[in-house]
């Protein structure tokens, strides 16, 4: 006894990002029997116009590969740019079924709304159910589509007692992955869900029954109650492992190659963070090579020798060829970078740089030390006189204050000159000292003892983290 049948259509101005939806449809139910059309656009990401009417519509036409509007005062075509209809019964029982029909997942559309016309990219759908919607068993519904050139996305995700998850990606169906409201991730693919524009948010009564406070009295409360929250969002969809080359091709129209780079200055994507990701990674990956195959020549020769060589060229060519192609362009601030040596106030984001661009890699480097141990033909930093002396062990407390007071002291500097100055220092000590420690084979055994005092327990218990390959120069030292 129940019966709905709707038409979405909906399109992104190529010009202005403006977004229109319509919704055409009929429902039976009972002795009630209603066709609607509803209209809404979103302006500018920030004004939501909707119109909604009773009257009879004009049903659409649809061949072969366009789809036609022209009613109520709407008209409209869509002509599809993939090959692909989708169909799929997303829920069947004895109380009813859900078809959903998916006409044009990526088109050129046009449509003419108040003698105003948007052209751009569109998508069309139809869903007919006999199910009551309140019959559905699901707690959270999420259904969206992403639409780029030559590339389409649609997902269907039910999450409740009837679990459902539907991706389609170009025509390929994929049934399993991740859908939340962050990102889409399936197969080798993953789209990220950036800036989010609200179009409508609210309950059902105050949102679709707003207008008809009378149809309100044929429809449950728990119905009524439902929260809807639709969404526009800017996005980014990227093959994994290749989210870099992607941002520097799509968006900067170029490659990452001195002999063809981009047009345009890219500082979306992993270049919020790093302003030369590809470097970075290449020396990330040889000295993950090098120690994979257990390389001593590829982690202490080759790995620097190329990091020190990106180095010299982007601070001898890149980073002043950026400056004259793209002129105030290149004011972009990355997340993570050395500052500008100015007496100025630090921002929060320089204080970060310290701990991810010396602390971090310093601890994972000081953990491939211990990691890798020492030699056997070691020698040890013991003079012949320090073995007569006795372990200190109230001395622990100056020993063990350094751990706090480096970890805090980037907290207290204040200006961005002297987070330079810490930054550049600590990447220059750890570039000698970390590497010395590689190349020399000098060990110091820590001396055997019996603690007495809680400060000797201490003083254990911090030795079972190290090593002794850690001797020259220790991190006391450093």
């Amino acid at each position: 006894d129940f019966y709905l049948c709707k038409w979405y259509a909906d399109i992104i101005d190529e010009e202005t990002d403006d977004v229109t939806i319509i919704y055409l449809g009929e429902l039976e139910w009972k002795f009630l029997k209603v066709n609607f059309t509803n209209i809404l656009q979103f302006i500018q990401k920030q004004t939501l116009i909707s119109r909604l009417t009773l009257l009879n519509y004009k049903s659409p036409i649809f061949d072969d590969d366009c789809f036609q509007i022209n009613s109520n005062g709407i008209s409209g075509e869509w002509k599809r740019k993939s090959e692909c209809i989708f169909c799929e019964k997303l829920f069947d029982n004895d109380d009813g079924y859900i078809l959903w029909e998916c006409f044009i997942p990526n088109g050129l559309a046009q449509i003419k709304v108040n003698n105003k016309i948007n052209k751009g990219l569109g998508y069309v759908e139809k869903l007919t159910m006999t199910l009551k919607p309140w019959q559905v068993p699901i707690d959270i519904l999420r259904w969206g589509r992403f639409l780029y050139e030559n590339q389409y996305i649609i997902w269907i995700r039910w999450i409740g007692k009837e679990e459902k998850f539907l991706i389609f990606h170009n025509g390929i169906k994929y049934s399993d992955g991740i859908i939340n409201d962050e990102m889409i991730e399936f197969g080798n693919y993953r789209l990220i869900l950036l800036e989010k524009y609200i179009l409508r948010n609210g309950l059902l009564s105050e949102t679709i029954f707003d207008r008809f406070v009378w149809i309100k009295k044929f429809f449950p409360l728990e119905f009524l109650d439902i929260n809807e929250c639709k969404w526009e969002t800017w996005s980014e969809f990227y093959e994994k492992n290749c989210l870099i080359a992607k941002e520097l091709w799509f968006k900067g129209d170029g490659l990452p190659m001195n002999a063809y780079p981009p047009s345009k200055l890219v500082v979306t994507g992993v270049y919020k963070i790093f302003s030369h990701p590809i470097y970075i990674g290449s020396s990330l990956i040889c000295f993950g090579l090098s120690m994979y195959y257990e390389s001593k020549s590829g982690f202490l020769f080759v790995s620097p020798l190329l990091t020190l060589s990106w180095i010299s060229l982007v601070y001898g060519y890149e980073n002043e060829d950026l400056k004259q192609r793209f002129n105030k362009e290149y004011t972009w601030k990355t997340l993570l970078n050395i500052p500008e040596n100015v007496k100025i106030k630090y921002e929060y984001a320089d204080i970060i740089s310290i701990y991810c661009l010396v602390f971090l890699p310093w601890l994972i480097f000081y953990e491939i030390l211990l990691f890798i141990r020492p030699p056997s033909y070691s020698v040890s930093t013991y003079f012949e006189f320090e073995h007569n002396i006795p372990v200190i062990e109230w001395t622990e407390f100056f020993y063990v204050f350094t751990y706090p007071y480096v970890v805090f002291l980037p907290l207290i500097l204040q200006t961005k000159q002297q987070v330079r100055c810490f930054i550049i220092d600590g990447l220059m000590n750890m570039s000698i000292g970390i590497y010395l420690q590689f190349i020399l084979p000098f060990v110091a055994p820590p001396k055997q003892f019996i603690p007495k005092t809680i400060l000797g327990e201490m003083l254990l218990y911090e030795r079972s983290f190290d090593g002794p390959g850690c001797a020259f120069p220790s991190f006391h030292v450093s």
